[in-house]
């Protein structure tokens, strides 16, 4: 199975979507979002893309090139019937690329949280991480599979399954995440060490459960090919 992830050269790590993927038989390869140029066709013959989170905002773009290759690119993936799954920014581009509008929250939704959905087998209630500064507003194209109080945190568009939470994040990734943006979350009153904590504490059930997400979800879409 091959599969392609998208991501930022700061942030490439597939965590444990990328580890269940690798047992699975596939073979990562990514491609950066700081090389639009590259990202044109970058999935070709591939036989899964995964868009991964950032600290880019589609909602306020940094780099409109690289928005645009990707968005591109997802387009291009869908009209070749190509499974998709895209997290977090990934998942904000993805909508955006069907046509959703994205934009900004009045504050960054945190910590560990359960979602309310309708499909537990594609969005299992959790709970699941969640550190974003974007939402896309559901519609049409991007019909929602599940919510929290802050927006959608998932939907389904032909093969490609969009996340808003973060599955593959690892406890590692989530402290080095945690302190970049410490005295944010000081400044609300949320204490970062003891979110680096609950999350050291939920490691080993929450790479079961992205495991399992990862099983569930390729069965749905059809994406797995071994060898």
């Amino acid at each position: 199975m091959d599969v392609v992830v998208v991501a930022n050269r700061s942030d490439p790590e597939p965590g444990y979507v990328g580890e269940r993927l690798e047992a699975l038989g596939g073979r990562l390869r990514t491609a950066l979002r700081e090389q639009p140029d590259r990202l044109a066709g970058a999935a070709s013959g591939a036989d899964l893309l995964v868009l991964l989170g950032s600290e880019w905002s589609v909602a306020r773009p940094q780099q409109p090139a690289a928005v645009a290759a990707e968005q591109q690119l997802v387009r291009e993936a869908l009209r070749a019937n190509r499974p998709v799954l895209a997290i977090c920014y990934g998942a904000q581009l993805a909508a955006s690329a069907l046509g959703a509008a994205v934009e900004r929250l009045p504050l960054r939704e945190t910590g560990w949280l359960t979602i309310d959905t309708t499909d537990p087998v594609l969005a299992p209630a959790g709970p699941w991480l969640e550190l974003h500064e974007d939402r896309w507003l559901a519609g049409p194209t991007v019909p929602s599979l599940a919510t929290t109080a802050a927006g959608p945190q998932a939907f389904m568009a032909g093969r490609l399954v969009a996340w808003q939470f973060h599955p593959e994040v690892t406890q590692d990734v989530v402290a080095r995440w945690v302190k970049e943006i410490a005295d944010e979350l000081g400044g609300r009153g949320v204490d970062p060490d003891a979110l680096i904590a609950e999350s050291a504490d939920r490691a080993a059930d929450a790479r079961r459960r992205c495991h399992a997400l990862v099983d569930a979800v390729l069965g749905r879409i059809g994406a797995v090919r071994q060898g």
